[in-house]
């Protein structure tokens, strides 16, 4: 699994980007369906962990999960 955040999203086209924290590598491709499936809204600045595949000699995201982070603590009203 990897971890990395969603740094571009084209909404017109259904797809974006995942720049990988870890381990370092270029950006993934990720397309709406995978998100979708997740049950994640494509917003620029989501936290992810990943798995990903080589999809014609360039590497997309299989499978995803959202991750929370500090942010989303400080948003709920607990």
């Amino acid at each position: 699994m990897a971890w990395g955040e969603l740094v571009r999203w084209n909404a017109d086209r259904g797809f974006g980007f995942v720049k990988s924290d870890f381990p370092v590598q270029e950006d993934v491709f990720v397309h709406s369906v995978i998100l979708r499936r997740a049950g994640i809204e494509p917003t620029v600045g989501t936290h992810l962990e990943f798995e990903t595949e080589m999809h014609k000699g360039q590497p997309r995201v299989k499978s995803v999960r959202r991750l929370k982070t500090w942010r989303d603590l400080a948003d709920t009203d607990d």
